[in-house]
């Protein structure tokens, strides 16, 4: 699958941070957005890559090359391993 280049640099930001498996509100504060803004782009994003849903989009978003793979996987094995120490 091709690499969607139609994705502005502000979608592509909110795709990776939504497979990093951050909520609305939570990328709203990591990008100083209102989570309207953030649902815009989120509903902007199924619609360009003709989406189901967030899972789907993501899986999308993988599969085309959108979403920085090895970022992500670095994010989700840091949340995992803080969550873990939190616990320990």
């Amino acid at each position: 699958m091709k690499t969607p280049n139609y994705l502005t640099s502000r979608e592509q930001e909110i795709l990776n941070l939504l497979s990093c498996g951050h909520s609305t509100p939570e990328i709203a504060d990591i990008l100083f957005l209102s989570p309207e803004t953030v649902k815009t782009h989120r509903r902007n994003l199924v619609i360009k890559l003709n989406a189901k849903n967030v899972a789907h989009l993501i899986r999308i978003g993988f599969e085309s090359g959108a979403i920085n793979v090895q970022k992500s996987i670095e994010k989700i094995n840091y949340h995992f391993s803080s969550k873990l120490e939190m616990v320990a």
